[in-house]
């Protein structure tokens, strides 16, 4: 449920080379609003590594572990042990953590292969900018990635 939760909040990139949608992982899942309210919460013996959990009782869902790790700087849920003091925001603020829909689904959105050319060896272009055709790496025509 816990990766479920993070996963279903990323966009899919397409590509030709793998012939398969995979995740941008680059993704936000949240912002962090302006003002919240929030409750101090010390680790016990039974959430230890169990952010999961933590976020079950407080929120009554995981869905929201992922916001509780990134505020409290967790990285890696082995890196909470007993007597942790956590900062959990209320769960009347918890929905101002807007976690984001996937690029492509939001106003903004600008399709790339719509709006941009594609450029040759023999095109002007930036000096950091990719070409196609360039040997030390290969570039999505769809989606516009560049693959080292």
């Amino acid at each position: 449920m816990l990766w479920y939760s993070i996963v279903q909040n990323k966009s899919h990139i397409k590509s030709n080379y793998l012939k398969e949608d995979v995740l941008n992982l680059l993704d936000k899942t949240f912002v962090i609003p302006d003002s919240y309210t929030y409750n101090l919460f010390e680790v016990s013996k039974e959430y230890i590594a169990r952010p999961d959990l933590i976020a079950l009782d407080a929120y009554g869902d995981t869905m929201y572990t992922d916001v509780m790790c990134k505020l409290n700087g967790i990285s890696n849920p082995f890196e909470l042990n007993e007597g942790m003091k956590l900062i959990l925001p209320s769960p009347e603020d918890i929905d101002k953590f807007i976690i984001k829909p996937p690029i492509e689904e939001s106003e903004d959105y600008v399709d790339p292969t719509s709006t941009q050319s594609t450029k040759t060896k023999s095109s002007k272009r930036q000096a950091n900018e990719a070409i196609i055709g360039d040997s030390r790496f290969k570039i999505d025509k769809n989606s516009k990635i560049v693959i080292y």
